[in-house]
């Protein structure tokens, strides 16, 4: 991993898609930990009716369905949970520096960042309407919404599929696609073992299986579970061994190192 940006020309560009472990460093919650906390909104009679406990997306469902929530008030319960959390946006600093990456993607729902880096960031939603002036700012993908937009935050299995299936979604999908056709892709902080992670990754990757350039998934472990390595066969992912904190260690001191070539 440590020579991996060595492969690639200096003017080489990429993708950077931050996943749910990325949360070790920002203290935004994971979709595990909300899943785990909504969990216990459900009577324990009920939870049995969960098939996936770890399911953000089907434990919100099911608190619809069983009439135990509103939607409002989910999403009320929600902004509840997210309240006495500080988030750390530091470590997005390095990222938003370095100029090998042309667009950040998240699924995080949380991490208002459009926000805390205005300047350099230009947010892209599902229900965003496509660009007629084109910026200078970093593309930053947000496939799920945040919080902060309320009601249009994708957080059901309901809200999912509308997603994936309706039409007027279909040109957020095409240009974040587009992205992944025109370069590179890393996955950091990816976790795969989440079945709401892999239906929307999979979904994104399904249609560009033979279009799409390079996916490297940043992973600790080369031995990986057998639901994790049929997907990433499946979508000819390629493994970098190696954990975030050396990767964030080595990024930011090809940061530093940018930095320094523009001071000579």
């Amino acid at each position: 991993m440590d020579k991996f940006w060595d492969y690639f020309s200096s003017e080489q560009k990429f993708n950077l898609f931050l996943g749910e472990e990325y949360c070790a460093y920002d203290q935004s919650p994971s979709r595990k930990e909300l899943a785990a906390f909504l969990l216990d909104k459900l009577p324990e009679s009920l939870r049995h009716r969960i098939r996936n406990k770890e399911s953000l997306s089907e434990i919100s469902q099911d608190l619809l369905d069983l009439a135990i929530f509103s939607r409002s008030n989910l999403i009320k319960t929600v902004e509840e949970f997210l309240k006495n959390i500080s988030l750390d946006f530091s470590c997005y600093a390095s990222i938003l520096e370095n100029k090998r990456f042309q667009s950040i993607i998240s699924m995080n729902l949380f991490l208002p960042l459009e926000r805390e880096f205005h300047e350099k960031l230009h947010p892209i939603f599902p229900f965003s309407e496509s660009e007629k002036e084109k910026t200078n700012k970093l593309a930053f993908y947000r496939i799920l919404g945040c919080m902060t937009q309320g009601d249009k935050v994708f957080l059901t299995s309901q809200d999912i599929k509308k997603l994936k299936i309706l039409s007027f979604y279909q040109s957020f999908w095409s240009q974040l696609r587009k992205e992944l056709m025109e370069r590179p892709t890393i996955l950091l902080g990816m976790d795969l073992e989440n079945t709401d992670v892999q239906e929307i990754l999979g979904f994104l990757l399904e249609e560009i299986h033979y279009e799409k350039q390079a996916v490297y998934l940043v992973t600790s472990s080369s031995i990986l579970s057998s639901k994790v390595a049929n997907f990433i066969n499946k979508y000819d992912i390629k493994l970098l061994t190696k954990n975030m904190d050396s990767f964030q260690e080595n990024f930011n001191k090809k940061v530093v190192d940018v930095q320094k070539q523009f001071v000579r």
